[in-house]
């Protein structure tokens, strides 16, 4: 049964951080916003710790900031080719403009719910974050991750 986690507090940063330090071989996530730099700093441990750890990265172009995409630079910088990140470009000519989904992938288990990787999703809103082990559930939302991921709105950073 999938563990659902409705919060205001620090539980979600913890859910988030949990999943990437518990990863051994690979971590996809597509996120709206990342801004949350206690997911980072996990981020940084996990790659420093695992070299050769597949970490995919997707979001969306509109909301990365500087100091953001610094942080994503530094771990493609740390991670060499094992490290990718892809930032969704706007669309306005579409039925939608922006990717919104929030999935975030490792070995195994899927955290999906309203929450990004963000200051304000992790510490601040009230968020709902469901967390799947089964494999039928996992599978399909790595087929979908796939799907994003191979778009042609996903560019390489």
């Amino acid at each position: 049964m999938p563990c659902r986690i409705l919060t205001r507090s620090h539980l979600v940063s913890r859910v988030y951080k949990s999943c990437i330090a518990d990863s051994s071989r690979s971590i996809s996530a597509s996120v709206y916003k990342f801004s949350e730099k206690h997911v980072f700093e996990a981020l940084k441990a996990k790659v420093q710790e695992a070299p050769g750890i597949r970490v995919r990265l997707l979001m969306n172009d509109g909301t990365l900031d500087d100091e953001n995409a610094q942080w994503l630079q530094e771990l493609q910088k740390m991670g060499s080719k094992s490290v990718e990140v892809r930032l969704w470009k706007e669309v306005k000519d579409e039925n939608f403009q922006k990717l919104h989904s929030k999935i975030t992938l490792c070995d195994g288990t899927a955290v999906v719910g309203s929450a990004n990787w963000s200051k304000s999703s992790c510490q601040e809103n009230m968020e709902l974050v469901v967390i799947l082990r089964d494999a039928a559930s996992v599978g399909t939302l790595e087929k979908l991750f796939q799907t994003l991921w191979d778009d042609v709105h996903a560019q390489p950073m």
